[in-house]
């Protein structure tokens, strides 16, 4: 017990950043999702995989993939994204950004097709650097689409929706 202590303890102390900043030519890989158990869909399951570069000091673009999941809906998204990181003298990153995916949205009803639409999802979040290279953010995205690719809250299709996503991002030099 002594020994995993120790190790956790090193492990702590050894991975604060000073400040956080994110270079030209880093490389960012990025998993992210949610999990909500009881809404009127059933379980709503998310989840977000990407990948950018830093095509400047603290500015970010790239592909983004994602799925999201529920008892009534399911919904693919692939595209990509851009983002500017607001440098700080801390471990803390504020940042803005957007994304513009194509979507497609797959109903689990026999009588419903499915909708492939273009979403625009302005953002903004904040990083918290465990170290130089890894990072935790959560984020609050808004999406509009080009058609009604979302089921809400009354189980109706809808062309607008907006959440929170919690996850950890990886840099690479």
């Amino acid at each position: 017990m002594k020994k995993v202590l120790i190790i956790l303890t090193a492990i702590a102390t050894g991975s604060t950043a000073m400040a956080a900043s994110i270079g030209l030519g880093t490389k960012e890989v990025s998993l992210a999702g949610s999990l909500t158990m009881e809404t009127p869909m059933g379980t709503d399951f998310a989840i977000n995989l990407g990948y950018g570069y830093a095509v400047a000091d603290n500015v970010v673009v790239g592909g983004i993939f994602g799925l999201q999941d529920n008892d009534v809906n399911t919904v693919f998204d692939i595209g990509g994204y851009g983002e500017f990181n607001f440098e700080t003298a801390t471990e803390w990153m504020p940042y803005v950004g957007g994304r513009l995916t194509w979507t497609s949205s797959d109903p689990d009803s026999e009588f419903v097709d499915g909708v492939d639409a273009l979403v625009l999802k302005p953002y903004g979040g904040l990083k918290y650097f465990f170290s130089d290279s890894v990072a935790a953010y959560a984020e609050f995205g808004w999406s509009l689409a080009s058609d009604d690719v979302y089921v809400g809250d009354n189980l109706e299709a809808e062309s607008t929706n907006y959440g929170i996503l919690l996850g950890l991002r990886v840099y690479l030099p």
